[in-house]
């Protein structure tokens, strides 16, 4: 066989795969390649754009360090960047964010 190949790339959450096809009798094969997986930098996914809504510390864990900035960002009038900390999707930064992030701390 003389296999020639071709990539189709895997994304943050979808598997790719690269497919193997024989030029002399059309026999073939794949491969999978797994989905890589986000990776945030500031909450914000550099593959793919996604947004891990809550990470204020930009440590891809949402938690009590989170709300502990978020609290001291509003004390200090410095409202953190809205992609990350609009947590109710109204477009505005506010104590009603806060609040929404510190009930789903909660549980």
């Amino acid at each position: 066989h003389s296999y020639s190949s071709q990539v189709s790339e895997p994304t943050c959450t979808q598997p790719g795969f690269t497919l193997y096809v024989c030029s002399g009798c059309s026999d073939f094969y794949a491969e999978s390649i797994p989905a890589t997986g986000h990776s945030y930098v500031g909450g914000i996914c550099t593959g793919c754009g996604d947004v891990l809504l809550g990470d204020l510390n930009g440590d891809t864990v949402i938690d009590l360090l989170d709300l502990s900035e978020f609290a001291v960002a509003l004390a200090n009038s410095e409202l953190p960047e809205a992609s990350v900390a609009d947590i109710n999707g109204d477009g505005i930064v506010d104590l009603l964010d806060y609040s929404d992030l510190a009930v789903s701390l909660a549980g």
